[in-house]
């Protein structure tokens, strides 16, 4: 067994567990603020981004039928004098058209990467913040309240000590009084 603990100072044990106090604090609000952001994260990535580059892809998709209607209807009418018109701007406009499709179509496969890359990833995190947390509900928590029962000991300890006798030289407050005979 250990020897005495020879505590020289009650304030510091209980400066230590408001420390203790403040650090679980923080740590919980720092870990619920990493949650908040990583539930943001996915909600953009399994439900904005899909939506949004669903939309793009199907405008994406009537620009192209739009810019061929376009091209058609410049290559149907020849002009006055009797040549083909280069519809140039139509088919620009076509081209231009079709790149935007296909990134589009691009980014709605990248972002069904993204999701289960991220899925994997919030599973690793969940996974090691889960020792964290026990440690921050329950490893530390103890620890507080053993901090709280030690402090209470110690306050009890001084409350018992004997009596300080004032005012007498060494050794006299040591032997038991006499009775006068």
């Amino acid at each position: 067994m250990a020897g005495p603990a020879q505590v020289r100072s009650i304030e510091a044990v209980a400066r230590f567990r408001a420390a203790l106090a403040r650090f679980i604090e923080r740590m919980q609000g720092a870990v619920e603020g990493l949650d908040g952001q990583l539930r943001r994260a996915v909600d953009w990535i399994e439900h904005d981004q899909p939506a949004y580059w669903k939309l793009k892809s199907r405008e994406a998709e009537d620009a192209v039928h739009n810019a061929k209607l376009d091209l058609e209807r410049c290559l149907a009418f020849p002009l006055v004098s009797g040549e083909r018109p280069s519809c140039r701007a139509e088919k620009a406009l076509l081209n231009r058209c079709k790149t935007r499709r296909e990134f589009c179509r691009g980014q709605v496969d990248k972002v069904k990467h993204w999701k289960r890359t991220l899925n994997h990833e919030v599973f690793e995190y969940e996974g090691r913040l889960g020792a964290l947390r026990t440690l921050l509900e329950s490893d530390l928590a103890l620890a507080e309240a053993a901090l709280v029962n030690i402090l209470r000991r110690l306050e009890d300890y001084q409350i018992e000590q004997a009596p300080v006798t004032k005012d007498l030289p060494p050794g006299q407050g040591d032997a038991p009084p006499t009775t006068p005979e």
